[in-house]
Formats: C-alpha cells, structure tokens, sequence
C-alpha cells in the first residue's frame, strides 16, 4: 500500500509538471514551471517523512489542489470564476501574485505539518478512567417507533429554536445572548443521533443496499433544519464524516459493497456533490453567478478568492488585518458573525446582501486578517494540534478492538479531521474552536453515559 501511495503522489506530480511545460510557454507565463516544480518537489520530500499518515494525505491532496492543479485550469480557462462581474483576469497576470500564493499556501501547510508532528509525537493515549453510569440511548431499530419519536422532536425543537432566535441561519445575525451555547448544544445531539444511527442501520457486520437507504432516510430527518436552513456545510460534512468512520470501523465490509455496487456508489457521489456545487451557484447566490466548471472548481478549492485576498492584502496593508486572534472565541458565545468570510464576501468582493451566502477565503490568506503574520503563524500551529488530536483518537480506538470505546474514539477523530480540513479549505479561523466543541461533548457522552466497564483496558479489548 505504502509503495502505490507513494508511486501515486510521484505520477500526479509528474503530470503536473509536464503539464506546466506547454501551458506555460502558451500563456507566455513561464514562471508557472518553477511554481509547480517547487509544489511537486515539497509534496514529494514531505511523503518520506510522514510516510503512511493519513492527515499527510489529506493536507497533501488539498494543497495540491489549490496549488498546482487550479493554478493550471485558471491559465487554461481564463473565464469568470467568481460571478456578478468580477472576472479579475489582471490577476492571473501578475507572477508576484503567484509566488506569494506558493509561499502563504506551502508555508501554512509546512507549518501545521510540522506542528501535527511534533505533537503526535508525544506517547500515551487519549483515554480516561471514570465511573460510568448504566443509562444507554434507546435509539435502535428494535424500537423503531421510540427511534423515529427520538429523532423527529429533536428536529423539530432545533427547527423552532433556530427560526425563533435565528440562530444558525445564513445572513442573520441571532437575537439571543448565548446563542452560541444553544447551538453547540443542539449539535452535539444531533451528532450523537447520527452516531447512533449508523451504529443501529449499519452496526459492524455486512453492509446492505437498504441499509444504506435506511440511514440515508434517518440522516434526511437529522439533518432536515439544515435543509429548511440552506447550511449545506453541516449537510456534507456528516456525509463525509459518515464515511470515514465506517472505513476505520468497518473497512472490510464497505470496500466490498463499494466494489459490489461500484456504478452506484460513484453517480451517488458525483451527484451529491454536483447537487451542492449547482444549489451554491444558482440559488444562493440568486442568479448573480455564471455557472461554469471553472467556476464550480474555483469556489470549492478558492484559488481566485485566494488571489484576490492576496491583492486586497497588498493594497489594504495595515488596513486589511480587521480582528484580534481573540476574536473567534467571541464568535464561540455570540454567533454575531464576526467572520472573515463575511468581510471578504461584502467589503473586498462587495456582493450585495442578497447574496446571503459568503463566499471563503483559503485559511492561508485568511489567516492574516488576525494580527496579520503572527495569527498566520498561530492558526497554522493551532491546526496542527487539532489534527494530531484526531490522529490520536484513531489511534486510541484502534488498541480497543470490538469495543464500544473504540467506535466512539474513531467517530471523533474522524469527526475532527473532516471539520478540521475544511476549515483549512474554507477558512473560517474564528469557527476553530467548534472543531473541538462537539468532540468533546461526544467523548464526555461515551465516558459518563453509555456505560463502559471501569475495568475494560486496551489489552482486554485486543484479547476480546
């Protein structure tokens, strides 16, 4: 496995490379060819230092995204990439704009790398030793009326709390003090609701066509103020999270019915996400938007927004850092959208309010808008603890074999690193901390609630 990941990362940046070539002479840019050069060789050098690790991979795929990869598509393409006029074509003309994009991007990711080594590097095991109580969540099939009851008033109490506060809802800010509290509090149990359902739909033996529907109906129900909502975000990245947990815990069944049901299984991702791509540019941003491919690439990956950050950064100076590293932890109780994307979205970009929607900045642009070179630097560190804490979940989870212990840990290390990942792709800095409200409340759950024998250890579960 290691020698075909590693064969892969040399075969994309070969390509990448050779692609440069001709674009670049063809475009009259040929300091395209050093820039994907030095993307290649720190992509390639970074892999036999970090070897098998999954949040290399991670990071790795999305820089090479965002750098390389959307950096040639632009040059090829050169259309509209961000709608209601602002086409920006001088910028893919300005080289300084390019290197200092390889600089901010590789430097944020050599920095979290760096940071998620060091910590990871520290032994022991997230785990804790409490007295637990006997109470276990009734949500099962076995008492699919009790399951439904369970699922279909949290939705719709969370329903009546956000439309009467207007909490969570795009482009309003809430008219409650605390509303931060409530809404981690409704989301932690709708985690925990999803968590349960997909122990109870799926579990850890052989993984079905109806079961897959079944949980995709709990998950529509779950998730169903987020639909009325327009929060697509939260809708994705429980898809996604979903899917990473069911890999650490049950690998061997979900590989088989993906190569059982391989057709339907890629027109159900193509069309999940083709759905959310086409819903952002034709609805949230009530027409105001050219679809194009370029376009749908550009707003998930921000190479133009990047660019334009970047250039609003040099012609602001001093006036383009607008917040303290304290203030997302404002955000964490107020939810008053005290967001970078909200600045980047209305001021630099000036969509007009009916554009409810923010548009992102990538994190290694963003990132500078707090106290400007040293919140770049402490985000980057942040992150890289915040990925380490996740690897150190999986890893906790992996010594309990058959355990409820090791389900829980692996929900929330993977949890962390989908959130955490897009919080790098669509940065957000003030919302860091939500990447680790939940999980905590989730491993708090697993420890006080559900009922884990004191005694249970790391070997007994090997031996189980």
């Amino acid at each position: 496995m290691k020698k075909r990941q590693t064969n892969i990362i040399l075969l994309i940046n070969a390509v990448l490379v050779v692609a440069s070539i001709p674009i670049s002479i063809v475009t009259n840019k040929l300091f395209l060819m050093p820039i994907i050069l030095i993307y290649a060789v720190v992509t390639t050098v970074s892999q036999f230092v970090f070897k098998e690790d999954l949040v290399y991979y991670v990071l790795t795929a999305y820089l090479t995204a965002v750098g390389p990869v959307d950096m040639l598509l632009v040059d090829v393409t050169p259309i509209n990439v961000l709608g209601v006029g602002y086409t920006h074509y001088y910028l893919f003309g300005d080289r300084h704009l390019y290197f200092q994009y390889l600089l901010f991007s590789v430097g944020m990711y050599l920095l979290i790398l760096l940071s998620y080594k060091i910590v990871s590097g520290f032994r022991g095991r997230l785990v804790l030793h409490t007295r637990a109580l006997a109470f276990k969540t009734p949500i099962s099939n076995n008492a699919p009326l009790i399951k439904y009851i369970a699922i279909l008033l949290y939705a719709a109490v969370e329903y009546q709390l956000r439309s009467r506060f207007l909490l969570d809802v795009p482009g309003a800010i809430p008219v409650i003090r605390g509303a931060g509290i409530i809404v981690y509090l409704y989301r932690f149990f709708g985690t925990l609701l999803l968590f349960r359902c997909i122990e109870t739909d799926l579990g850890s033996g052989e993984i079905k066509a109806r079961n897959i529907l079944l949980l995709l109906f709990d998950y529509f129900l779950i998730c169903l103020p987020d639909f009325l909502f327009d929060r697509r975000g939260p809708v994705l990245y429980s898809l996604v999270v979903t899917a990473a947990y069911l890999l650490c815990v049950n690998r061997k069944n979900l590989i088989a019915f993906v190569k059982k049901n391989i057709v339907f299984v890629v027109l159900f991702v193509v069309g999940i996400l083709g759905a959310f791509s086409i819903f952002t540019a034709a609805v949230r941003y009530k027409g105001l938007v050219t679809l194009s491919p370029l376009y749908l690439l550009s707003r998930l990956i921000g190479v133009a927004d990047g660019f334009i950050g970047i250039d609003y950064m040099n012609s602001a100076g001093t006036g383009f850092i607008n917040f303290s590293l304290l203030d997302y932890f404002k955000n964490v109780l107020s939810m008053n959208e005290i967001s970078v994307n909200r600045i980047y979205t209305y001021v630099i970009l000036g969509y007009p309010p009916s554009a409810i929607h923010t548009s992102s900045l990538p994190l290694f642009v963003g990132s500078f808008m707090y106290d400007g070179f040293w919140g770049y630097l402490m985000i980057s560190l942040i992150f890289g603890i915040i990925f380490a804490v996740a690897k150190r979940c999986i890893t906790t989870s992996a010594a309990y074999k058959n355990t409820d212990r090791e389900k829980i840990y692996a929900f929330v290390g993977c949890y962390i690193i989908v959130y955490a990942t897009a919080r790098v792709m669509g940065g957000g800095s003030e919302r860091i901390i939500e990447v680790f409200v939940q999980p905590v409340m989730l491993l708090l759950y697993s420890l006080f609630v559900r009922g884990y024998p004191r005694d249970r250890t790391p070997e007994d579960g090997r031996n189980s």
